[in-house]
């Protein structure tokens, strides 16, 4: 994984490196207990970063390459500048952690979205109850996360800038893994998709396409 961390050029910086292991580790045991469409491509999400700071980035494993590189808001009761706080719980206007498959894009309040189904019980499962997904807004830009070193907070979904959405949604809807880390006390305990053995297993089964 360093391997591959590195040959992306990723720094701690940029994307931690524990965020994109336990992503990938999540990705490959996915791939073993769910039918996963579009298995060449991964989102992660690093809410250890600031908000002013792009912590959106989907990787094509298959070409070893950064497709997409994004800033993206966190929820309102998470926190301000850095997403510090996370529920699973309908009204709660915060981010939910952990690992989902992106499903259908679709036309609604907010303009082009992309849904998002949640696999982590007690964390991210209420996702599509909340109507937690992706889509694009005005108060998340580069200009403001420039100049305030902030952006503003959603009430829980992945909010990305104005513009960005049709490119964002297309390239990963339909069936690809994203992962939304934090290393949220009990989680690396309690979480089915945390356990590197398991992922071990499957990463020398598979082969892309």
């Amino acid at each position: 994984m360093k391997i591959l961390y590195s040959e992306l050029g990723f720094s701690e910086e940029v994307l931690s490196f524990q965020a994109f292991q336990l992503s990938l580790t999540a990705y490959y045991i996915t791939l073993g207990e769910n039918p996963v469409k579009r298995p060449n491509l991964l989102t992660i999400i690093d809410y250890t970063k600031p908000c002013n700071k792009e912590r959106f980035f989907t990787i094509d494993l298959r070409n070893k390459r950064i497709v997409l590189k994004e800033l993206v808001s966190h929820g309102r009761k998470s926190g301000s500048r850095y997403a510090r706080s996370f529920s699973n719980k309908p009204r709660s206007l915060k981010s939910s952690i952990g690992l989902y498959i992106t499903l259908e894009a679709y036309w609604g309040k907010y303009g082009y979205s992309l849904r998002l189904r949640g696999l982590e019980r007690g964390y991210n499962d209420n996702a599509e109850r909340r109507n937690i997904v992706i889509h694009e807004a005005g108060y998340v830009n580069k200009k403001m996360a420039s100049n305030s070193g902030c952006i503003d907070t959603s009430w829980g979904c992945l909010v990305v800038s104005l513009g960005s959405a049709k490119k964002v949604i297309d390239t990963i809807k339909n069936g690809s893994v994203l992962f939304i880390y934090y290393p949220l006390k009990g989680y690396l305990q309690k979480s089915e998709y945390t356990n590197s053995g398991k992922a071990a297993t499957v990463f020398n089964q598979f082969e892309f396409d």
